[in-house]
Order: C-alpha cells, then structure tokens, then sequence
C-alpha cells in the first residue's frame, strides 16, 4: 500500500484557512496549528497517525539546516471520499522559548531598510549579532514586502513582531509513502535584542514612510511590544518622530516614548533624530557602523554611544531616550561659527539632559 502525503499546511486556530507567508505565528496566530492531507488508500487503511519534525532556523537564508524543536504525531481527523486529513496543535511549551527573554544566550538583532540604503548592511556587520530579520521597506505603503522564496519577512511584520524565525514543520515519510509536498515553511516571532530602522520618517504625520506615505506610527508596535520582551534597543535612523519640545514643534517623541520599559514597553533605550538624519553617505554609515562596533563590544550606555557617535559628526539632530528622560546634542556655538566659515575648527558639543519625557 501506498501512501501520498498530499501537502502539509500551517493553520489558523480554526482550521479554516492556511497561514500565508506573511502571518506570523505567536503574533497573527497563538499557537502551531498542523494540518496534513493524505490519500492512497481507503480511510479506515490509512495510518492513525503522521510523524512530523519542527526546526527552527533564521530567516533570509532559505537552507535545509537548521536546529529541531521537536517531532510529534498527528492523529486522524477525518476523511473526506479517498483523502484523510490529520490535524494537531502542538505544544505551546516547545514554542515558548521563541518570545521569552533569554538571558545569557546569542544575542540578536533585526534591520529594516528603505530601497537603496546601505546603514542597516553597515550596522549587521559591526554587530556580528544572529539574524533575527532583514526586511525591506515596500514602495507602497499599504503593500507587503515579504518574499517566500528569500524566505525575507514583511517590514510591517517585522516590526511588530521585534525578529523573527522560520519554522519548517516536514512529514517523517515511512519507505513505502510518496511525498508529493511533505514540508512547510512559515514566519514564527522571536524578538531581537536590537531593532535598526533606516529610512523616512514624517515629523508631521508622527509615521515612519515607505514609498510617499505613512507606513508605521508607535501605535502600531505598542500593543505588541510589551513588557517583559527581549527587545532593549529600538534605533530609528529617520527624521523628526523623536521630537520633544524642539523648534519643529509639537511633541511626537512622546507616543514613541511609549515603548520605554516602565512606560508599558520593553525599551531600556530608543535612539533616533528629533530633526532631518544624515544620509547614509554622508555619516549614516559611519554612525551606523561605531554604534554597531560599541554594542558588539559590550557597551550598555546606548544613549550616550548614540549621542557621541552622532556628535563627532555634527548630526546635531540626534537624540536618545531611556529611564532617566530625553537625551540630546548642543552643539559649541563658536566652534560650530568657525567651521562655517572655512576655518578648519572641529565643533565640540555637550550631551545635555536628563530632560523629563
């Protein structure tokens, strides 16, 4: 006898539909719904059971590698003329580990990039850290810029998710089976530790941009990023949304601020500009790669290596909040006067604050 493993499928928890490439499990869905359809025999000869084995592995580097969560089997559940469907959730303490804070283990990091930039590339190497993501940002704003066969997540899902981790859930088949499609990849959560974001950023709209429009405000990370959450560091390398009280006017920083640990989010730091950020050629990169460099080598004063990195390059705009307030740069007004005028001086800078949030 035969056996066809017709196809396996990730679902939601009704069992209604299949998981797209761009729902996330642990953030769409609550738990690992398995659903396999099978045939070549009438149902009552058809095995009781499918074994499946789960791995987990990074995104963005589709690969049969990876580390097993586990292997379970899935029972009966009913039959439907010559195909028989098995269906399980699987345990969600095998799948806990994914959105718990580790402590002590290979720290993290996601990026998402505006088309063309370069800082985020910068920043992963410095870092060295274990891919948690690498998304792009889309032209549209209301378009997914995911892509199954790169296995490279959705920006907005990235995002909201803090990282994330393939699973691959592929049927044990016994010699005597065919295996027509005995395997499926999806989008699991697992957070980083830090989050970089390079792009646009509207002081106006309060929003991150992608493409001419708004594409991201805080509300859309802060019912998802909650406290207790591995992530500790969100950089916004864009303009203007981490204003507080600046010329600009009005006060957009404060909805980001929302994000800090003991403001309801999981943040010990959030970093970005209160005004216009440099571009990439001219000093995004190079802040991007110190800052990357610091971290990697242990430092934990986030703010202020943002600050200093920022101020040794006169991007004056920069600033930096954790639990003590908001952090920014003044520039040294006679120094910053002898530089405009050609004469050669390095402008010096004080990092003031702590100022309330």
């Amino acid at each position: 006898m035969t056996i066809s493993i017709d196809s396996v499928s990730l679902m939601n928890a009704s069992f209604t539909s299949a998981l797209t490439w761009d729902d996330v499990i642990l953030l769409d869905v609550d738990k690992v719904y398995v659903q396999i359809e099978a045939s070549g025999a009438e149902p009552k000869a058809m095995p009781k059971h499918v074994e499946v084995v789960v791995k987990r592995r990074p995104p963005n580097a589709p690969t049969p590698s990876g580390v097993v969560v586990g292997s379970w089997k899935i029972p009966k559940h009913r039959a439907t003329g010559r195909k028989t469907i098995y269906r399980a959730t699987l345990p969600g303490r095998h799948f806990a580990s994914f959105v718990e804070v580790e402590s002590g283990l290979t720290p993290e990091m996601a990026t998402v990039v505006r088309p063309g930039g370069t800082s985020d590339r910068e920043f992963r190497q410095a870092l060295g850290w274990a891919n948690r993501g690498q998304a792009e940002l889309p032209s549209d704003p209301a378009a997914s810029s995911g892509e199954k066969m790169l296995e490279r997540p959705d920006a907005k899902k990235l995002m909201q998710a803090g990282g994330l981790e393939v699973i691959e859930v592929a049927v044990k088949v016994h010699r005597k089976w065919k295996c027509t499609n005995g395997k499926v990849a999806r989008l699991i959560r697992s957070p980083a530790d830090v989050l970089y974001y390079s792009g646009h950023g509207s002081h106006a709209a309060n929003a991150l941009l992608a493409g001419n429009g708004a594409w991201l405000k805080a509300g859309d990370l802060t019912p998802h990023w909650k406290s207790p959450m591995d992530l500790d560091v969100f950089i916004i390398a864009g303009c203007s949304v981490l204003a507080i009280n600046t010329g600009l006017g009005g006060t957009p920083g404060k909805e980001w601020a929302k994000l800090l640990v003991g403001r309801g989010g999981p943040l010990a730091a959030l970093l970005g500009y209160a005004g216009s950020a440099p571009a990439d050629s001219s000093g995004g990169d190079d802040i991007a790669k110190e800052v990357g460099g610091l971290i990697a080598g242990g430092s934990r004063d986030f703010v202020k290596m943002w600050l200093n990195a920022n101020g040794k390059r006169s991007a004056w705009n920069a600033v930096g909040m954790d639990s003590q307030g908001y952090w920014y740069l003044e520039p040294h007004t006679m120094d910053q006067i002898a530089r405009t005028l050609g004469l050669g001086s390095t402008v010096g800078y004080d990092i003031k604050g702590p100022n309330p949030i």
